[in-house]
């Protein structure tokens, strides 16, 4: 079986959703190769993210033997690379990918089974159908929308027009909907995996705010601060998140934020958190608050919610939709005012607060990893 994934050198979402599998192929003896644009690092980021993963019985295809810090998307494209040369030469019965640049490998569809899941569906013909939700916010003003332009210029070198996987699946019912007018396709929703275990939602929890995410504009972090100096409730708010070097700018603009809002003694960056650290910051936090609008899930907020914290969450997206479900195991929110009121709200009510808790707690147990286990291993050895 062969995995293709764009950069396995971080521990984001698709990271560990990649992770997860790979792990679970490899306890049913699978043999699996990965194709990936640079070489990965598995030793590194399996020791501090991903436990109990023995990577070395993996066969890597890669472009190149170390990670370019630019151009990002415009590296994606590449992805593509590896992809074809990695089919071709190890003949896999199964080729999983979790992006949809798989335009070279139309020619192979008939030799193996091609499975598909998609995060979102990011295509050049599609984007003027989906209108300003299908563009991420960072690259919706110029200059930054002149280099998105690019990158969907480019996509039809590798993107696929027709999808002609044999199983196509998706991260939320949200991102479903997009797939199926995209592409008419009906595909099946398998939530990423959160390992309840690793997250304590038994503990006393203190008063104050936490928000989980990249250091990056399209997170949206600033609306969390203008929400906190609104509020009456005079309380921490804790960012965490990992940066990269396109990200120390507006990590720099939120700190000038901070300052200029009066709040900044009261807010704290914990940067390039380990996975234990992030662990016992959910595990005290009262309130998760989420900002991102649009989110095609939402991993954070599932994690925060099985670490029995209260989930207050943009009312647009696979957060919304699928995890808090539209206000019953959580909060929404539309305008920073009315961000603002929900957390007084349940700063200053504990019997609201610890009933809310209970809620996203239960709701936390959908997302189980063994869940995502059992429904990945069906999906790809049991056919």
């Amino acid at each position: 079986m062969l995995l293709s994934h764009y950069l396995f050198t971080r521990a984001g979402g698709g990271e560990r959703l990649m992770a997860t599998i790979l792990d679970e192929l490899l306890k049913n003896s699978a043999k699996v190769s990965m194709a990936t644009f640079c070489r990965s690092d598995y030793q590194r980021l399996f020791a501090s993210y991903f436990r109990g993963i023995d990577p070395r019985n993996i066969r890597d295809y890669w472009l190149l033997p170390f990670h370019l810090p630019a151009l990002g998307v415009y590296q994606r494209l590449l992805t593509p690379i590896p992809t074809w040369f990695a089919v071709k030469s190890s003949k896999p019965d199964v080729v999983f990918l979790d992006h949809e640049m798989f335009k070279s490998l139309r020619n192979f569809s008939k030799d193996c089974r091609i499975v598909w899941y998609c995060h979102f569906p990011y295509v050049m013909w599609a984007m003027k159908r989906l209108g300003e939700e299908g563009v991420p916010e960072k690259y919706r003003e110029f200059p930054w929308s002149l280099y998105w332009r690019g990158f969907l210029a480019l996509q039809r070198l590798d993107v696929i027009e027709e999808n002609f996987a044999d199983l196509t699946i998706v991260n939320s019912s949200y991102t479903g909907r997009y797939v199926k007018r995209i592409w008419d396709t009906d595909p099946i929703v398998v939530y990423p995996p959160v390992d309840l275990e690793s997250f304590d939602p038994t503990r006393e929890k203190k008063d104050f705010i936490v928000s989980v995410g990249r250091f990056s504009t399209e997170k949206r972090f600033e609306d969390a601060l203008r929400a906190l100096a609104l509020c009456e409730s005079f309380v921490p708010l804790v960012f965490v998140g990992t940066l990269s070097a396109s990200g120390r700018p507006y990590l720099q603009s939120l700190r000038r934020l901070a300052r200029k809002l009066g709040v900044s003694d009261r807010v704290y960056f914990v940067v390039n958190a380990s996975f234990n650290q992030l662990m016992t910051i959910l595990a005290e936090a009262k309130i998760y608050v989420h900002c991102m609008k649009h989110e095609h899930f939402g991993i954070s907020v599932a994690e925060a919610a099985a670490s029995g914290c209260v989930p207050i969450v943009p009312k647009s997206g696979g957060c919304w939709e699928d995890i808090v479900l539209k206000g019953r195991y959580g909060f929404g929110w539309e305008t920073i005012s009315e961000l603002a009121d929900r957390l007084d709200d349940l700063l200053t009510n504990d019997r609201k607060s610890r009933y809310w808790k209970r809620m996203a707690v239960e709701r936390s147990r959908i997302f189980d990893e063994s869940n995502f286990r059992e429904k990945m291993r069906h999906l790809l050895l049991d056919r």
